[in-house]
């Protein structure tokens, strides 16, 4: 009897279509679905009733080329323990704290210690499929501890059109919902909402896990507000590459 034929591997060079820093290239060894078509974007977009940013209450520092602990920094003054959060190879010093980087408005360099995920996914990544986890995410580099990797992308919303949106989205057993709720301090507090159920970026795929390679941080870059923060992925152990990136899913709208 001859053998089946083999499986047709498909292949996207490049999914994000050059919005992501460097190429996204996806592959589905699986079967013949279809890399799902989303929305790529580089920074997360304002839905309804959501503020956009306002950088007129953004504090700045006037270092230059790049902020130090050696020296008066505002931006130092605002962190944790008054020192800035990312070393010189990038690699962030706590996880507990909300870190605030450097801004639009501040006279360092793009080359700034405190310029870590305002300057974008630094590590080159793939979407691949699974036989049982759907779409998956692996690196395609080495990744040391604390770094950072990619934020979680997508259309911010208000608590209650979460709510409206997750009835849907329970239903199809599928959602996207990300509570940015990093300064929450009471249950029943309302707080913005990203959904990346038609848009976002890498991060949309990432699987979950009870033993995750990746920690979510809130990270203040160029919004004021702080119910907006971002939401920062990074690593929290040696990555090596070829490793499926996963973090630990957290509640969402109910």
């Amino acid at each position: 009897m001859a053998p089946p034929p083999a499986r047709k591997v498909h292949r996207w060079p490049d999914v994000a279509n050059g919005v992501y820093p460097r190429p996204v290239p996806a592959v589905n060894a699986v079967d013949d679905e279809p890399f799902p078509a989303i929305q790529w974007l580089s920074m997360c977009t304002e839905g309804k009733d959501v503020p956009v940013a306002d950088s007129a209450f953004l504090t700045s520092c006037n270092c230059f080329p790049t902020c130090s602990d050696k020296r008066p920094c505002e931006c130092a003054r605002v962190q944790r323990n008054q020192k800035l959060p990312y070393n010189e190879k990038g690699q962030l010093s706590y996880v507990d704290y909300q870190v605030f980087e450097c801004n639009i408005k501040c006279r360092c360099t793009n080359k700034c210690r405190n310029r870590v995920v305002g300057r974008g996914p630094p590590f080159s990544v793939e979407i691949y499929k699974t036989k049982r986890k759907g779409w998956a995410v692996r690196t395609l580099e080495d990744i040391d501890a604390m770094r950072f990797v990619c934020e979680y992308l997508g259309e911010i919303i208000t608590d209650s059109e979460a709510e409206r949106r997750g009835h849907g989205y329970d239903a199809a057993k599928c959602s996207y919902l990300y509570d940015i709720d990093f300064l929450k301090q009471h249950a029943d507090e309302d707080c913005f909402v990203i959904d990346a159920n038609s848009c976002g970026t890498v991060s949309r795929f990432f699987n979950h896990s009870c033993d995750p390679n990746l920690v979510a941080c809130a990270v203040s870059v160029n919004d004021a507000n702080p119910k907006k923060h971002c939401i920062a992925f990074f690593s929290n152990q040696f990555i090596r590459a070829g490793t499926e990136l996963t973090f630990a899913y957290k509640s969402t709208a109910d």
